[in-house]
């Protein structure tokens, strides 16, 4: 599945074999800021673009 998407990201603390197959790791751990540190990501991408 992960194959599947434009970027696959794994929370930090992801199990090894999802890691690995991730093309993106966060740097904060599942249930910490992880989902928001990908929307912050994603959302500093768009700003980026758009200028």
């Amino acid at each position: 599945c992960m194959q599947a998407v434009g970027l696959s990201v794994a929370v930090h603390d992801a199990h090894q074999t999802v890691r690995k197959q991730a093309d993106w790791r966060t740097t904060l751990p599942g249930g910490h800021g992880a989902v928001r540190e990908v929307c912050d990501l994603l959302i500093d991408a768009q700003q980026v673009a758009q200028t």
